[in-house]
């Protein structure tokens, strides 16, 4: 472990973020069409989105990610210990992977952990 960060290498990943970047501001509002981050390759699922289906299309996301995250932070102690760092995790692998969407099991995680917070909802009523 060291923090000399001029040594750190990101391989390329900013660069293709930056390149993902320009076509997102030349069509930010609806967007560029499916699978077009997959072909840019950005390395980045959230932005990728918003290359894809444009600016509504990533608020919708955003607000029902962060309505799984107050819903785990709202859940029992024995569901949110579990939830919670599944979705930081998640929300990292977002932040650094290509895309989290066409990944079978890690769309299975967002799935499970959607029934466990919704259940648990319907449960408390």
């Amino acid at each position: 472990m060291t923090f000399n960060t001029d040594e750190v290498n990101n391989s390329g990943r900013g660069e293709l973020l930056e390149n993902l970047l320009v076509y997102v501001y030349k069509n930010p509002i609806f967007g560029n069409g499916i699978d077009f981050a997959a072909l840019i390759r950005g390395h980045n699922t959230i932005v990728g989105i918003w290359a894809d289906a444009g600016i509504f299309a990533l608020v919708i996301f955003l607000v029902l990610l962060s309505t799984y995250f107050i819903k785990a932070i709202k859940s029992p102690p024995n569901i949110r210990f579990f939830t919670i760092p599944i979705l930081l995790t998640m929300c990292i692998f977002m932040l650094s992977l290509q895309t989290v969407i066409n990944q079978g099991y890690l769309i299975a995680l967002f799935v499970y952990i959607g029934y466990l917070l919704d259940r648990n909802e319907l449960s408390l009523q």
